[in-house]
């Protein structure tokens, strides 16, 4: 029996395992991926301080009128907090002039199109004794215009 001459020749060569595909990554590679893009969103959306601090002061302000209960004096301060929202984005001589429907045009350019709404409450209700006004509704509006707004010129935030 010749058995070295066929042991041999039942025998396989040796065959390197495939390297490892480069897609589909693995999971440590998807988390890292998903943490970038989440970095990457948070610095592109981020707030403006101007903006967080014009946010607590709408806070303020609608906390003061569930004090208080004066709808005029509300418009008044909302009022008086979008003209600094304004001023932050333009030019003073541009922005501080402003009243009636130039103004509620310059808030419209200035929120993209929204602007905080009733219109004719911002133009005259904060001159009125008794102003009739959904003030929650007023105020989410106001804050959604103060999250929209861009300067027209450069636009920063």
């Amino acid at each position: 029996m010749n058995g070295s001459g066929d042991l041999a020749s039942l025998l396989r060569d040796i065959h390197l395992p495939q390297s490892p595909a480069w897609w589909p990554p693995r999971p440590g590679w998807w988390l890292v991926a998903l943490v970038l893009l989440a970095a990457v969103l948070w610095w592109l959306r981020r707030m403006p301080a101007w903006k967080r601090e014009a946010l607590a002061r709408l806070k303020s302000a609608e906390a003061d009128y569930a004090r208080h209960g004066d709808a005029a004096r509300l418009l008044a301060d909302v009022s008086m907090l979008l003209r600094a929202c304004a001023l932050k984005l333009r030019d003073r001589a541009e922005v501080a002039g402003l009243t009636g429907r130039a103004w509620i045009e310059c808030l419209r350019e200035l929120g993209r199109g929204a602007c905080p709404g009733p219109e004719e409450a911002l133009i005259e209700g904060a001159y009125r004794k008794r102003a009739e006004l959904d003030a929650a509704a007023f105020a989410r509006s106001a804050a959604a215009w103060i999250r929209r707004a861009r300067s027209t010129k450069d636009g920063s935030r």
